[in-house]
């Protein structure tokens, strides 16, 4: 149903909603999840700061995912997000490409899932000898979709709004 609702965008108005998504989640369901970041450096340098974390990207059903801003994670307003997310972490079985990533970004907001899965060790573990072992490129692979959709959506945003290569970033999207 290319018309039903994919995502719900956290906001101040519909915060109830994602807590309701998240608590209605059974025990032991598969719950995938993804964290954005501006780019792949997690861990702090004197030279080079951490990527900021941007935000939290949750489902336990298909088609439909919760989007969490870092900075709900953070708010004593919206401890309760903080919570339901924290509960569904621990009553689920949590799913993720390239895991530790995603691991070391959630723990700057003291979120720690033990992962049940991860695709990426998954698919090196199948075909080592492979090259590459992105999401972006398996898609096509296992998928038979051929969009690439860091050109459509991305790349194009950037292209339209004037900026410079040097200064993208995915915080600006």
């Amino acid at each position: 149903d290319t018309n039903a609702e994919k995502y719900i965008p956290c906001n101040a108005h519909n915060k109830a909603r994602v807590i309701e998504y998240l608590n209605r989640m059974p025990a032991g369901a598969v719950l995938a999840f993804d964290v954005e970041t501006d780019g792949l450096q997690w861990y702090e340098t004197p030279a080079v700061p951490a990527d900021d974390f941007l935000a939290l990207g949750l489902a336990w059903q298909p088609k439909r995912v919760v989007i969490i801003p870092k900075w709900f994670l953070l708010s004593a307003d919206h401890y309760d997000v903080y919570q339901a997310v924290q509960a569904a972490f621990d009553r689920g079985k949590p799913l993720a490409h390239n895991g530790k990533f995603d691991q070391h970004i959630l723990e700057s907001v003291d979120i720690r899932p033990v992962l049940a899965y991860d695709t990426m060790l998954a698919h090196y573990a199948l075909q080592e000898i492979k090259g590459t072992h992105s999401l972006k490129d398996l898609i096509p692979e296992y998928l038979n979709c051929d969009d690439d959709y860091e050109k459509r959506l991305v790349t194009s945003w950037f292209d339209e709004n004037k900026i410079k290569k040097a200064d993208r970033r995915y915080g600006l999207l």
